[in-house]
């Protein structure tokens, strides 16, 4: 099978996911491991997380850790594959702005961190958070990494990724 061909199928699925409401990763809350990160930023062996700039969020769904940064004083955007995720995300993030309004953008676009071709180098802090990274980053993790290789990814920025194996 050609890889658009692979894509197509894995974007569909997400898809699907979302539409059947087959969501167990989604807590209704930013993940427990960014929370902690955050709170511990600039402590002991823990980098200093930035309070400003732009942030990036991969596989981002309901948008709960694009507010969170966005609350920490970040721009933050957000990427999902699923148009369902992406329109329920800016549904999410417009109902919170509505209710407490921050002075920072955050949105949700439709698109997958591999095929994204705006350039990385302007953000402060991009954070992935995937429990399934096997399945999820086997094929593109090479590509993945080639992003963050030499200049593209600057230092005083702080890629955060916790990738959990499946039991």
């Amino acid at each position: 099978m050609p890889e658009e061909d692979i894509h197509t199928v894995e974007k569909q699925a997400w898809d699907d996911k979302w539409r059947a409401k087959n969501t167990p990763w989604d807590k209704s809350a930013p993940h427990g491991a960014l929370l902690q990160l955050l709170k511990e930023s600039g402590t002991d062996d823990v980098p200093a997380i930035p309070k400003d700039g732009l942030a990036l969020v991969p596989g981002c769904g309901k948008g709960y850790d694009v507010l969170l940064l966005a609350q920490r004083g970040l721009d933050a955007t957000g990427l999902d594959v699923s148009p369902i995720a992406v329109e329920q995300a800016n549904e999410y993030l417009e109902e919170q702005q509505a209710s407490s309004p921050l002075n920072h953008k955050t949105e949700v676009k439709l698109a997958s961190f591999f095929d994204w071709k705006r350039p990385i180098d302007g953000y402060s802090v991009i954070y992935d958070y995937t429990q399934d990274w096997e399945m999820v980053f086997q094929r593109d993790v090479k590509k993945e990494e080639s992003r963050f290789d030499g200049d593209s990814f600057k230092q005083g920025r702080e890629k955060i990724a916790v990738w959990k194996r499946r039991a």
